[in-house]
Order: C-alpha cells, then sequence, then structure tokens
C-alpha cells in the first residue's frame, strides 16, 4: 500500500485574530462571534472544513490550545482552552485571506 504524505504543517508569522468554535448541527464545529488571538510561532493544519452560510470567508484551522489566548472569557466552557496541558488541540478559524 502505497504511504500517503505528511500533511503540510504552517506556522503563524505574527498575531492573528481568530474565532473560537462551538459544537452544531451534527456534532460539526462552526465559527462563533468569539474571538481569540493567535500566538506567532505556532504551528496549525489547515482543516477541509467549510464555515457555514454565515461565515463564508473563515478557515478552520487545528491548533495547540496553549496557542490561542482568548479575547473574553464568558461561560464555563472557554476554561478549557486556558488549559495547562499542552497536548490538546482545538479548533479556530482565521481568515481565508491569510
Amino acid at each position: 500500500m502505497e504511504e500517503l504524505p505528511e500533511r503540510s504543517k504552517n506556522k503563524v508569522s505574527k498575531r492573528m485574530i481568530c474565532y473560537l468554535s462551538e459544537k452544531g448541527h451534527n456534532n460539526f464545529f462552526y465559527p462563533t462571534n468569539k474571538k481569540g488571538v493567535l500566538k506567532d510561532g505556532c504551528v496549525y493544519d489547515e482543516l477541509n472544513w467549510i464555515s457555514g452560510n454565515r461565515n463564508l470567508n473563515l478557515r478552520a484551522i487545528k491548533v495547540k490550545n496553549n496557542c490561542v489566548l482568548p479575547l473574553t472569557i464568558d461561560s464555563l466552557d472557554d476554561k478549557d482552552i486556558l488549559s495547562t496541558k499542552n497536548d490538546y488541540y482545538i479548533v479556530v478559524w482565521i481568515d481565508k485571506k491569510v
């Protein structure tokens, strides 16, 4: 069987705004209005996901949770982003033009 090529990793070159995710219909992830900042130097994987009807200019990425600094925390679910476990990944949404 032929081996699949390794996914290309991308690196955040400068801090950028991202949008946090929430689970929605059929347990799919969708972008929210909650913003965060991606730290520069963090490595992320692009995901081939669509962002839904209202957010067509966003693309999904998977990044370690310690690379995201939430700008607001308004629910108990948001505390998971601040986890000290560096092996956790989260899905956030960034501008497609970046």
